[in-house]
Formats: structure tokens, C-alpha cells, sequence
């Protein structure tokens, strides 16, 4: 159900002077530019970083005149494309490079008690197609919606709505795709919870009774990816009539594609990351003590947040993975979450 506080969730169309940047593994500042010379005046509502009238656009003879999500001032350049990862421990939320993982600023500082949003344990951070960021938040039982530059909207959806113990989060077209946990509640065991732009629930994806979906993730392509850890399982949704195992592994959180289309997938309880391709044939695993997300960054390397243990650290690491090793501790501590690649201001 659509809370009365939430503002309307309606797709934004992008005006000339203020296209957005591709979500690509290796763009961190790609601005608006270059283009046509040609003269021309556009009027619409665009994803960028504020309202205003006569920015420059795209081309030199180009003016735009539009609102943009963000903060005010004359519009023109397209967002930067970062990394949003959550922290659970300081229920923060930081802003990363897709580069190469360097740390740039907080998207939220660390919650305090009079937030309005305030956090329990928040896992993953995602862009609906209006430009607003929707975060999960596992033990708050719902999920938050922000405004680009970080002003809390509401909750978007909740434990009215069917929420139960939440975790990875994604966008299918408008819709949003919720995990939630099976046995705690939630009519017909757990699922992947369907809900259209005015939060109505659409429908309840699941393999079988027992599922207990940690991530949902759609590909480039459209093709929809669910882990489950009861059955210790990544399924292909949309493969076939019914779901197709694609990897077993103990505990599997994010699910992630790679530059060559392959998936990236960690294994909490096995302690490992794996690539394996589309249909199942693991290509490589490294050692990575109870990994959480991961992401290629455009440098090649794997950015991986994990949890450790007593004996290794915990934290968000660069990994080679022709080295097969860390080649650089991005933050140390505990309580990184899943990894999602944005634009922002």
C-alpha cells in the first residue's frame, strides 16, 4: 500500500541539456559535454542536479529549461556515476568510486536517534527511475526512500505492506523487487515481493515454500537473478518455465555482473567470492572471509565488503583478481553492506 507521506513515484523523462550518465564499471564523472551544435530549446523534467533555466546542455547552441532532482542552481551537467554502500554498524551510508573504490564523502552520515529515517540495519542502496534512492533496511522491516541529495521522502514500503526481514532490493522498470525472509511471518513462507510505483503489491516471487531470498538482482539484459540461503542456491528466473539453478553456495548474498557478462556472487558461509558464467560453469574463486557485496570496478579489480572474522579483518577491499589477492584496504571495520552503483549530483 502507498503511504499517505510518500511523495508519487512517477518516471522522470530526461531533458537534452541534462541526459544522465550510463551506469557503466568505469565512469565516475561523466559530464554532459558534447553534442549537436545545432540551436535548440527543450522543456522538460530531468534527472540532474537542479532546477533552473538557461544551463548549458548538450551542445554548444543548446538551452534547457527544466527541473531537475537534485539540489537548485542552473542545470546542464549529467551526475556523476559513484558507489553507495551501506554500513549496518554506524547505519551510515557512503559514496564510493566505481574506479577504484576510493572512499569520497558520506551520502548519509552515521544515524543518530532523532533521524528521521533511523536505521536498524540498513543492506543495500538503489536509484528508482524518478532519480530517488531506496534503501533496505533488514531488521527495520522496510524500505526508505531519499531524495537524491539525501532528504529523507519516507517509507516507501513496510511491515503493513508484507515486510519481513529484508534484504537486497532492485528495480524492475518501475518496479520494485523486495527480498524478504521466509518462516517469520510472511503469508506463503518467503519471497521476492513485486510492488508497482504507487507501492501495490504486485505479486510474490518464489521457487518453492521454503524460500529465503537474500539478494534480487536483474541483469543488463532484463534477466531476473534471486540467491537464496535455505536452499543454498542462485536461481535464473527468467531462463526458463521455471526457475534454473545457475551456482550452489553456502550462504549467497550479492549477485553482481561483470564487464564480461559473467556473475559475480559471494558466498558468506563458504568464505568465498566466485565468477561463474550465465549458465553455471564457475570460472574462479578466491578466499574472501564472509563476503557481503561485490562489484567490478572499472579498473578491473573486485571491491568487496566483508565481514571477517577473529583472525581476518573486516572491511571494504580492493581484490586483483589475477592475483588472486587484496591490493588494498579501501575502510577497515565491520557492517559493510551490498554494493550499488548510482548517480548523484
Amino acid at each position: 500500500m502507498q503511504h499517505s507521506h510518500i511523495s508519487a513515484f512517477t518516471m522522470a523523462f530526461v531533458a537534452a541539456g541534462a541526459l544522465m550518465a550510463c551506469a557503466s564499471d568505469d565512469a565516475d564523472n561523466d559530464d554532459d559535454d558534447g553534442g549537436s551544435p545545432s540551436s535548440s530549446v527543450t522543456t522538460g523534467t530531468g534527472i540532474g542536479p537542479g532546477a533552473g533555466s538557461g544551463g548549458s546542455g548538450t551542445g554548444a547552441g543548446t538551452t534547457t529549461t527544466g527541473s531537475g532532482v537534485g539540489g537548485g542552481g542552473t542545470g546542464g551537467m549529467a551526475p556523476d556515476t559513484v558507489l553507495l554502500i551501506p554500513n549496518s554498524d554506524n547505519d551510515s551510508i557512503g559514496i564510493y568510486s566505481p574506479t577504484d573504490g576510493t572512499f569520497i564523502r558520506d551520502f548519509l552520515p552515521p544515524n543518530v536517534e532523532t533521524d528521521a529515517h533511523d536505521f536498524v540495519v540498513p543492506i543495500e542502496a538503489v536509484q528508482g527511475p524518478t532519480g530517488n534512492i531506496f534503501v533496505s533496511d533488514q531488521i527495520g522491516d522496510c524500505v526508505h526512500e531519499f531524495e537524491v541529495d539525501g532528504t529523507y521522502v519516507g517509507r516507501f514500503v513496510d511491515e503493513a505492506d508484507g515486510l519481513d526481514n529484508v534484504r537486497g532490493i532492485a528495480f524492475d522498470g518501475a518496479d520494485l523487487l523486495v527480498s524478504v525472509a521466509g518462516g517469520f511471518g510472511n503469508p506463503g513462507g518467503g519471497g521476492v515481493l513485486r510492488f508497482d510505483a504507487s507501492a501495490t503489491l504486485l505479486e510474490t516471487i518464489t521457487a518453492n515454500q521454503d524460500d529465503d531470498p537474500y539478494d534480487v538482482m536483474i541483469t543488463p539484459g532484463g534477466e531476473l537473478i534471486i540467491s537464496e540461503i535455505e536452499a543454498d542456491i542462485v536461481h535464473n528466473f527468467s531462463a526458463g518455465p521455471t526457475p534454473v539453478p545457475i551456482y550452489s553456495a553456502s550462504f549467497p548474498q550479492q549477485v553482481a555482473v561483470a564487464s564480461n557478462g559473467n556473475f559475480l556472487i559471494t558466498a558468506f558461509s563458504d568464505g568465498i567470492v566466485a565468477e561463474v558464467t550465465p549458465t553455471g560453469t564457475e570460472v574462479q574463486t578466491w578466499d574472501v572471509t564472509n563476503p557481503r557485496g561485490v562489484y567490478q570496478l572499472g579498473n578491473g579489480n573486485w571491491l568487496v565488503t566483508a565481514s571477517g572474522n577473529s583472525t581476518d579483518p573486516a572491511g571494504i577491499f580492493e581484490y586483483d583478481p589475477a592475483m588472486g589477492s587484496i591490493v588494498n584496504t579501501v575502510v577497515a571495520g565491520d557492517g559493510h553492506r551490498f554494493i550499488s552503483e548510482v548517480q548523484i549530483p
